[in-house]
């Protein structure tokens, strides 16, 4: 009996150990099968993006940018100087509507024009 029950146990312990085994067998493919196409993602992306250094047009794509970018920037310089003197005009234009004898010195030129 001491014998039967020795080897139940020894059956049940080898039973368990393989049971886990191929679980864990399986778990090691599918685990196994993500990195090979995570593996192969990457390699794709790092071949996309040797191709691209080799066939990219940095240069001209910067130099018409920048190209664009003075023109712009005379074109706000050009705006800017014109808001400049606007704004001096209006200044102006605003002093001499503010002062209160306004009215008196016009008919006072007027005047002397008659």
């Amino acid at each position: 009996m001491l014998l039967f029950l020795t080897l139940f146990r020894l059956e049940t312990k080898l039973y368990n150990e393989t049971h886990t085994k191929h679980i864990l067998d399986k778990e090691k493919k599918v685990v196994a099968k993500k990195l090979s196409e995570v593996k192969n993602v990457n390699q794709q992306m790092a071949r996309e993006i040797q191709r691209n250094k080799m066939f990219n047009k940095k240069d001209e794509d910067r130099k018409g940018k920048k190209e664009t970018a003075d023109k712009l920037a005379g074109i706000i310089r050009d705006q800017n100087k014109d808001i400049e003197d606007h704004d001096i005009k209006l200044d102006q234009e605003k002093r001499k509507l503010d002062d209160r004898n306004l009215l008196k010195k016009q008919m006072e030129v007027t005047m002397q024009l008659n």
